[in-house]
């Protein structure tokens, strides 16, 4: 009976309870550990989509490229308004205004402003087409492989279209551009007419009553082909999350939605989980023929990692280099070996590990532990004595008897 009723336990299937993450509205989402480099979460991420103003941060990074001096003046022509789409987000620039190539770009990254983004795009390039063509060009020097550019602004379009997957590569490229990271992360600008900016997600944060405490910076956009779509970066715990989010229903701020569950999900289960704390004794060493009998190396720091609440604590590991046993020989302050702390393989921390302990030697235990030694030295030293003497005494006798012969 024990054995039938084993037998159906065994074919049960045991669940293995993970931290999970919760559902997201968006079609397409991609997490991204910036500091450490690492991928927390993917759905979709390979498919390629329409992207909508994303592709304004392909435009941006484009023309830091192609003009160096971000206080240029561009004054803004009938052509350059006439070549925006009407259906796109707009600051409403007038012709005949005059704004920096600075400001142009705030309003692109911040307000989504497609007629800022076609008047640095007709001085750079002359025309829309011919900078769609620069753009491309720009995604394929990238090796954004999945990823064509066939207008500037996000239109919705056949051949303009991207993935999750090269929208973080491009990501992590632009944000080492220390320009292009400033006008992404700017919360407020201030044009030199008097006027100020703000990111557009904050009207649609503020439209539902949410808010955005861990959001450092973002892009974002919509049509009706791509849904809603976000690109952005978090801080949680000093860690820069970037996040890309495509095609969330348009009904509603659903993307907004999804970045504050992402925000609160990363906030509330990611965190520094301290894997060996300051103090712990790590490893005891023996000391021999000494005072003290032990010596115990520990942690000099506390060695943590950033990892969700449930790591597998089977991971953690460290690895020692050096002296097995100590000795009165071993001097304060000599290097006796080395502790190399891992998480999953990965080397988190390295300490040197210093004698910090005056080792005084034991004569009692010295004589123990070399007794026998002792022993047989002093009998070889006796045998010597008494060979000498012997030696003295023969010698003496020939020197005796000799004289007696003359």
């Amino acid at each position: 009976m024990k054995k039938i009723i084993l037998l159906i336990l065994l074919l049960i299937p045991i669940n293995v309870f993970a931290l999970e993450f919760p559902e997201f509205n968006s079609y397409t989402v991609l997490i991204y550990d910036n500091t450490d480099n690492k991928v927390l979460y993917e759905k979709n991420n390979e498919e390629k989509r329409q992207i909508a103003s994303l592709t304004k941060m392909l435009t941006v990074y484009t023309a830091l490229d192609y003009e160096e001096n971000l206080n240029k003046e561009i004054t803004i022509t009938d052509p350059m308004r006439w070549a925006v789409n009407w259906e796109l987000s707009i600051h409403k620039i007038q012709t005949g205004e005059v704004y920096t190539v600075d400001e142009l770009l705030h309003m692109c990254i911040m307000e989504s402003a497609a007629d800022a983004c076609m008047a640095v795009s007709f001085d750079i390039a002359g025309s829309e087409s011919k900078m769609a063509e620069l753009v491309d060009k720009k995604a394929k020097e990238l090796e954004l492989t999945d990823s064509s550019f066939s207008n500037i602004t996000g239109l919705d379009h056949e051949n303009n279209y991207s993935t999750a997957n090269d929208l973080l590569k491009f990501m992590k490229i632009a944000l080492n551009n220390s320009k292009f990271r400033e006008i992404f992360t700017c919360q407020e600008y201030q044009l030199r007419n008097g006027s100020t900016i703000y990111p557009s997600i904050y009207g649609w944060a503020h439209a539902l009553g949410l808010e955005l405490p861990k959001l450092t910076g973002d892009k974002t956009g919509f049509t009706d082909l791509a849904g809603l779509c976000l690109a952005y970066t978090l801080e949680i715990d000093d860690h820069e999350m970037i996040v890309i989010s495509l095609g969330a229903p348009t009904d509603k701020g659903y993307h907004v939605m999804d970045a504050v569950t992402i925000m609160n999900y990363l906030d509330d289960n990611y965190n520094y989980e301290v894997l060996y704390s300051k103090d712990r004794t790590i490893k005891t060493l023996d000391i021999e023929l000494s005072k003290q009998e032990k010596y115990d190396i520990k942690v000099l720091e506390d060695v943590k990692k950033f990892l969700p609440k449930d790591y597998d604590e089977s991971l953690v590991s460290y690895k020692y280099e050096g002296k097995e046993t100590l000795s009165y020989l071993d001097k304060v302050g000599n290097k006796i070996g080395k502790i190399s702390y891992y998480y999953d393989n990965e080397l988190l921390y390295e300490q040197d590990i210093i004698l910090d302990m005056n080792i005084e030697m034991s004569y009692k235990k010295v004589l123990n532990k070399y007794k026998i030694h002792l022993i047989v030295m002093l009998s070889l030293v006796i045998l010597l004595m008494i060979m000498i003497k012997l030696l003295h005494s023969r010698k003496g006798k020939v020197r005796k008897y000799g004289k007696k012969e003359n």
